[in-house]
C-alpha cells in the first residue's frame, strides 16, 4: 500500500494523542442505535439468548473489520477515496461508494436528530405535552393518558365504544395513548393517503424545519472550526452522554417495578435461536452499530500518526460499544418496568419498534417518574449528543474526500462546509413534510439498508483477495511493528466474506420492496428507491472500468 500523495496536508488534521482518536471513535460508534435499537432487538429476539449470535458476530466480523478499516486510513494518511486508490486503484469505487452512502445517511440521520431536538424543547414546558390528551394539538376521542394507576381500567371501559370517524360514522378504531397521538399528530403529521403524485409531499413542518436547521448549524460549527475545536468537543460530546446515561441508570434501577422490566428484557428464550431472523438481526446490528463500511473509520484512522498503535485501539472501542448497549438496555427496560408497574399496561403491548420505543414508550415511562421534565431533558439531550457525534464524522468523510481530490479546497473549507451543509439541509426538507416518513423510510430501506452490506463485502474481497491478506499484514507490521495473527487473517480472508454473503442472501430473500412500507407505493417512488439503491453500488464497477481503461 502506498501513502497518499500530498498526505502532508493531513498534518493539519492529525490527532494530538491516542486518547483523541479513541474518544472520536467512541463518539462515532456509540450512537442512537445503542440506546434504542439494541434494546428493542434484544427484547424481540429472545432476550439474553440474542447475545449469543451478537457476540459471535462481534468477534468474527465486527472487531476484525473495525481494525481493517481504521488501519487502511492510518497507513494511507488520506481520505476514504484516496486511501483505497493508494492501496489498490481497482478498489477506488469502494471508497466512492462509501462517500455516497455517508451523504445519504447525512441527509436523513439529521432528521432523527431534529426529532430529538423537538422533544428536548417540548420537555421545557411546565407540563409534558405528550402526557395529556390536549385538543389544541389534535388529540381525539381515542386518546387516553398513561399517568396514574387507573390507565388499564380506563382502557377496559373505553374499548369497544363507538368512535366517530371523519364522516360522523361509527368506527371501532383502536385506542391510542397521548404519547402515541402526539408522535403521530404533532411531530409526524402523517398524511394517511401516502405518496401519490410525483412531488406532492404535503406541507413542510416549520417547527421541525427549525430543529433541522439547528442540527445542521451544530454540525457546521463543529466542522468549520477544524480539528482544534473538534478535539475538545470530541472529549465532551463522547463522555458527557455517559454521565447522563449513568444518571438514568441509577434512577431507573431505584424505581419500583424496574426488575420486572429487566426480567422481561433478559429472560433467555433459547428457542428463538432456531429462527434465522434472529441471527440476521444480530449480524446487521453489529455492522450498523460499529459504523462499518461508511468510511468514517478510515477517515478517523487517517488522522493518526503513522506508527500509532491502531491494532490495540480498534479492539477497545467495539468492547466499549457492546457494554454501552447493555447498560442502555438496562436503563430503558428498568424505566419501562416501572411504567408497567404504575399503569398496568404491559411492555409487550407497547414496544413495537425502534422509533416507537424512543418517542412513545420511553416518554410514557418518564411521565411516571417525579420531575418528569428533568428526566425527559436528560434523555433527549443524551440522544441528540450521541447522534451529533456520529453525524459530524460522516459529514467529515464527504468533506475530507472533496479536499483530498481537490487540494485547492483546503484554503476554502469554511465556504465548502457551509455550502454542503446547506445543500444537505435543503435535501432533508422533504423528510419533514406530511409524507416525510414515507420519504425517510424509502431512503433508509433502499439507500443504505442492504447496500452498505454489499459495499462491505466488496471491500473485503478487494482488500483481502485482490490486494492480498499477506501484503496487508506486512503493511500493518510496517506501521506498528507487529503482524496480525492467524485470528485476524482467517477472519478477514474467509469468515467475514462468508458471513456477509449469507447475510445479504438472508436480507434479500424476504425483501419485498413493493410491499414492505405501507403496502403500496406509486411507480415513481419505487423508481427513486431503486435509483438510491444503485447510486452507491454503481460506483464500484464504474470506477473499476474507468481506471482500467483510462
Amino acid at each position: 500500500m502506498r501513502r497518499v500523495k500530498g498526505s502532508d496536508e493531513n498534518k493539519i488534521r492529525s490527532w494530538g494523542s491516542r486518547g483523541e482518536f479513541l474518544v472520536s471513535c467512541i463518539g462515532y460508534t456509540v450512537g442512537i442505535g445503542n440506546i434504542v435499537q439494541f434494546p428493542f432487538l434484544v427484547f424481540r429476539n429472545g432476550g439474553a439468548a440474542f447475545l449469543v449470535p451478537y457476540l459471535l458476530f462481534l468477534v468474527v466480523v465486527g472487531m476484525p473489520m473495525y481494525f481493517m478499516e481504521a488501519a487502511i486510513g492510518q497507513f494511507a494518511q488520506g481520505g476514504v477515496v484516496s486511501a483505497f486508490y493508494a492501496m489498490l486503484p481497482a478498489s477506488t469505487g469502494v471508497g466512492v461508494a462509501m462517500v455516497v452512502l455517508s451523504l445519504i445517511v447525512c441527509i436523513y440521520y439529521n432528521i432523527l436528530l431534529s426529532y430529538c431536538l423537538f422533544y428536548l424543547f417540548q420537555s421545557f414546558r411546565s407540563i409534558l405535552p405528550w402526557s395529556v390528551c390536549d385538543e389544541t394539538w389534535g388529540a381525539d376521542q381515542r386518546c387516553f393518558t398513561t399517568s396514574g394507576n387507573q390507565t388499564y381500567h380506563k382502557i377496559l371501559l373505553l374499548e369497544g365504544q363507538c368512535l366517530l370517524d371523519d364522516i360522523e360514522g361509527c368506527s371501532q378504531s383502536s385506542l391510542q395513548s397521548s404519547a402515541q397521538q402526539f408522535w403521530n399528530k404533532v411531530l409526524l403529521k402523517q398524511d394517511k393517503k401516502g405518496l401519490e403524485k410525483f412531488g406532492d409531499i404535503g406541507s413542510i413542518d416549520l417547527n421541525l424545519a427549525f430543529c433541522l436547521l439547528l442540527t445542521w448549524i451544530s454540525v457546521t460549527v463543529i466542522v468549520v472550526n477544524g480539528v482544534k475545536i473538534s478535539r475538545k468537543i470530541s472529549y465532551s460530546t463522547a463522555l458527557f452522554p455517559y454521565i447522563l446515561l449513568f444518571i438514568l441508570l441509577v434512577r431507573g434501577l431505584t424505581l419500583e417495578g424496574s426488575t420486572q422490566g429487566l426480567r422481561i428484557l433478559f429472560n433467555p428464550k433459547w428457542s428463538k435461536l432456531e429462527e434465522l431472523s434472529v441471527w440476521r438481526d444480530a449480524a446487521l446490528q453489529v455492522f450498523y452499530s460499529l459504523g462499518l463500511s461508511w468510511g468514517g473509520l478510515t477517515m478517523l484512522g487517517s488522522f493518526n500518526k503513522f506508527n500509532d498503535r491502531i491494532h490495540i485501539d480498534t479492539q477497545i472501542v467495539p468492547i466499549i460499544d457492546f457494554f454501552t448497549s447493555i447498560v442502555a438496555s438496562i436503563v430503558v427496560f428498568s424505566l419501562l418496568g416501572h411504567r408497567e408497574h404504575s399503569t398496568g399496561v404491559s411492555i409487550q403491548e407497547t414496544v413495537t419498534g425502534e422509533q416507537a420505543l424512543a418517542f412513545i414508550s420511553i416518554p410514557e415511562a418518564l411521565e411516571q417518574i417525579p420531575t418528569p421534565n428533568l428526566w425527559s431533558i436528560i434523555f433527549f439531550l443524551m440522544l441528540f449528543i450521541l447522534g451529533l457525534n456520529c453525524q459530524y464524522v460522516l459529514f467529515e468523510v464527504i468533506l475530507t474526500t472533496l479536499k483530498d481530490l481537490f487540494p485547492m479546497l483546503w484554503s476554502h473549507q469554511e465556504i465548502l462546509t457551509c455550502l454542503l451543509s446547506t445543500s444537505c439541509f435543503l435535501l432533508g426538507l422533504p423528510c419533514i413534510s406530511e409524507k416525510g416518513q414515507r420519504v425517510l423510510e424509502i431512503m433508509d430501506l433502499y439507500g443504505t439498508k442492504i447496500t452498505v452490506i454489499i459495499v462491505g463485502l466488496v471491500e473485503l474481497l478487494m482488500v483481502m483477495w485482490l490486494y492480498g491478506v499477506q501484503r496487508f499484514c506486512r503493511d500493518i507490521k510496517c506501521m506498528v511493528g507487529v503482524s496480525p495473527g492467524f485470528y485476524f487473517q482467517i477472519c478477514w480472508s474467509l469468515f467475514c466474506p462468508l458471513v456477509l454473503v449469507i447475510l445479504i442472501i438472508f436480507c434479500l430473500i424476504p425483501w419485498s420492496p413493493t410491499a414492505i412500507i405501507y403496502s403500496l407505493k406509486p411507480d415513481w417512488a419505487l423508481k427513486i428507491g431503486w435509483s438510491l439503491f444503485g447510486l452507491s453500488l454503481i460506483q464500484i464497477p464504474g470506477w473499476f472500468i474507468a481506471i482500467f481503461f483510462y
